[in-house]
């Protein structure tokens, strides 16, 4: 369960969980956001979940913080035991094609790592992946799972340009860019597999509390 409550501003409210990514603070989250939205989505602008905080925004024209820290204990006292997450999740499995040695971030991970690029590779689709949030950009999926052996501190300077679909590490995550955007995580490889419709709900298909497979094509031997 949650560790603090405080105030944010004069209309949210921060929740906190102990700082850690874990499969608890996820179906712990994620149960809460159902019952807000369940109970009483009008009085909320936006509810914005993270690794371990939720954050609420709320209609303070029409409810104050004590009111929502009532309706949290509400839930606390009634509904921590729902088990909101207990269905079986959808797993995507993501085609990608991984850069070669000689490309810039893959080399850099060669080198920091000590790994080849097809030990790299192999890791990297080994793992599973949960979705825990979205963010960033529209699509962005905040994964967690990536195994120790590949994690690299983020570049001190960000690149202007990540193309779209780009897959990437970056501190202990990895991650896909469903837009062109400025990033600082390294490139290992290409997915056409795409992230978000902007047209078409529901816009991303992709839920937290999925699972991202990654898989190798045109891989080299």
């Amino acid at each position: 369960m949650w560790t603090d409550i405080r105030p944010f501003g004069r209309n949210a409210l921060i929740i906190e969980w102990s700082p850690q990514i874990c499969y608890d603070h996820l179906r712990e989250i994620s149960s809460l956001v159902q019952f807000l939205l369940l109970e009483r989505q009008d009085l909320f602008l936006d509810i914005v979940p993270a690794y371990h905080s939720l954050t609420l925004i709320f209609r303070n024209e029409v409810i104050g913080h004590v009111e929502i820290v009532g309706l949290l204990e509400q839930y606390q006292s009634v509904f921590k035991s729902n088990k909101t997450n207990d269905k079986l999740p959808t797993t995507w499995s993501i085609p990608v094609t991984y850069g070669n040695e000689n490309d810039k971030d893959m080399s850099a991970l060669i080198k920091y790592t000590g790994l080849t690029r097809n030990h790299i590779i192999d890791i990297h689709t080994s793992g599973e992946y949960t979705v825990y949030f979205l963010g960033f950009l529209p699509g962005f999926l905040y994964l967690g799972g990536l195994d120790d052996k590949l994690c690299i501190p983020r570049k001190s300077v960000p690149d202007r340009f990540i193309p779209k679909g780009a897959v990437a590490i970056g501190g202990k995550q990895t991650g896909i860019y469903p837009q062109d955007s400025p990033g600082g995580w390294y490139v290992i490889g290409q997915t056409s597999f795409p992230l978000i419709d902007f047209y078409i709900a529901p816009y991303c298909a992709i839920k937290p509390g999925d699972l991202i497979k990654f898989e190798a094509v045109d891989l080299l031997v």
